[in-house]
């Protein structure tokens, strides 16, 4: 979903965004590892739902890819906090509604 001449622009993008993270929370918690690799997955997931905000060609279909990133995310901050697979599904659909409404949203967040 994302074209091949905007692929390298958007892996910069979704690792700078997690390292930008992580290296706050480690500057904070030093010592916290555990942490600072879920801020990390977390500032992965923010900065790949960003990529159709900034750079608007990069995607095809950006509701559909944002919505699919909101679900893996939600997914992947379930399965780090050993949730039920009830809990795990709503997590997932939680993260659905979040990435498909993150173009209205998106825009209110500041990067640290």
């Amino acid at each position: 979903m994302i074209r091949k001449k905007h692929l390298k622009f958007s892996l910069l993008l979704i690792l700078g965004t997690g390292i930008v993270f992580s290296v706050f929370s480690i500057i904070f918690y030093f010592g916290n590892w555990q942490r600072a690799i879920f801020v990390f997955i977390f500032g992965c997931f923010i900065g790949a739902l960003g990529i159709p905000e900034i750079e608007k060609k990069a995607v095809s279909y950006p509701v559909i890819f944002q919505t699919i990133v909101g679900m893996l995310g939600g997914t992947t901050a379930a399965l780090s906090f050993d949730a039920s697979f009830k809990y795990i599904i709503v997590s997932t659909v939680i993260g659905a509604i979040l990435g498909f409404t993150a173009h209205y949203w998106l825009n209110y967040i500041q990067i640290p």
